[in-house]
């Protein structure tokens, strides 16, 4: 990794411009960093949904390239835990430390695009698609069909996750015969209020 945040990788089988590529990142961590390092760097990202921020966490990559892990992580340790776990364990602690001043009320939607499909993963009709609506909100795009559960707690949302995954959609590819093959969307709500 150079300066700036540039990496360059050469390919030695190709010629001229196409035996080089620059990449820039903001980040990079190394195979070495452990799921806690990874989550103390965008904790303050994650925090700021308590405040009245958006925020998407999205990870992006090959299958077999580490993506389920650094969202999920096994769930048997907390020192194990992904990003997912470990920003619901944040969010509902600091809304718990704040219950003398704000009430929270938190609720998930889980939702999977598959073949440019949209279906609610915690509906008792999953075959069913649902369209996306593009709002003038500040919220952008909603999926306003999909089920929206009132949950109280991680375990609350664990166990919702859990449902989900066993309802998507599932086909083997070339690298991985158990790849789910679409993207799993799990919208968290909170909705603050004065005490």
């Amino acid at each position: 990794m150079g300066e700036n945040g540039e990496l360059l990788i050469s390919n030695p089988f190709k010629q001229g411009k196409d035996g080089h590529r620059m990449f820039k990142f903001n980040k990079v961590f190394t195979p070495f960093a452990s799921q806690g390092m990874l989550f103390s760097d965008i904790q303050p990202l994650i925090r700021s949904v308590l405040d009245g921020f958006n925020v998407c966490i999205f990870a992006y990559g090959q299958t077999g390239s580490g993506k389920t892990y650094t969202m999920s992580g096994p769930t048997t340790s907390k020192q194990d835990w992904g990003v997912n776990y470990r920003a619901l364990n944040d969010l509902f602690d600091i809304s718990l430390s704040r219950r003398n001043a704000f009430s929270y009320e938190v609720g998930v939607q889980m939702v999977e695009i598959y073949n440019e499909q949209v279906r609610d993963l915690l509906s008792n009709d999953i075959a069913e698609t649902l369209g996306i609506w593009n709002t003038s909100q500040p919220n952008g795009l909603v999926v306003p069909d999909a089920s929206l559960h009132s949950v109280k707690s991680t375990s609350d949302v664990l166990d919702l996750m859990e449902i989900g995954q066993a309802n998507r959609a599932v086909g083997s590819t070339a690298l991985n015969e158990r790849s789910s093959r679409s993207h799993r969307l799990v919208i968290l709500y909170m909705f603050e209020g004065w005490i």
